[in-house]
């Protein structure tokens, strides 16, 4: 996505959601945007697409071989993830939800893949809480 479309795209989402500062892009080409309850988005300029990341939850220490099968069977086909991925940060720290976002949308499919986006968010970190509670599967 061009830099300057994304950052259209971006400044009217805070627009919308009545987000001030608006986020300005990094050195690493990133925008950090914090919507809601914890909900921080990290939006990544790639050359033709936008890479979107949001950590889910810290890594728990207890039974993480159980979480992380749990969370493949989500993964697989993207069936429960809405075409997002669940996946791990670099310091394999947190639970993270990663979406790539082509380069041919208008704002609306932005807003809609962004809000659609978040609702991923909330509903895996909701079973990531129900599993590690209960420790059986609900997907």
């Amino acid at each position: 996505m061009e830099q300057a479309k994304l950052q259209d795209f971006i400044h009217r989402l805070c627009d919308d959601l009545e987000i001030d500062p608006k986020p300005t892009i990094n050195e690493n080409r990133e925008y950090s945007l914090s919507i809601f309850d914890n909900i921080d988005l990290y939006i990544i300029e790639l050359d033709d697409h936008a890479f979107i990341r949001c950590k889910l939850h810290e890594m728990p220490k207890e039974k993480k071989e159980d979480l992380l099968t749990f969370l493949m069977s989500a993964n697989f086909i993207g069936q429960e993830t809405g075409g997002s991925a669940i996946g791990l940060d670099e310091e394999e720290k947190y639970l993270t939800l990663s979406l790539l976002m082509p380069y041919e949308l208008n704002y609306i499919l932005f807003k809609e893949k962004i809000e659609d986006f978040i609702n991923y968010v909330y509903y895996i970190r909701d079973e990531i809480i129900q599993f590690s509670s209960a420790n059986k599967s609900l997907f």
